[in-house]
């Protein structure tokens, strides 16, 4: 389950990515997507933890 969270994380990141943005909304679009790349980079330790725990 963690890995298909991991993965729709990153879609999600990868759309947002593409929005154009100018002024303070790139500054907000900046702070999302390192927010989405923190919480992929949670996932994807909880996802090793699985795998080596089973």
């Amino acid at each position: 389950m963690t890995k298909e969270i991991l993965a729709e994380v990153a879609q999600i990141h990868n759309r947002l990515a593409e929005i154009s943005v100018r002024g303070d909304d790139a500054i907000r679009m900046a702070e999302v997507l390192t927010r989405c790349r923190n919480l992929a980079q949670q996932l994807s330790k909880l996802a090793e933890e699985d795998n080596s725990a089973a």
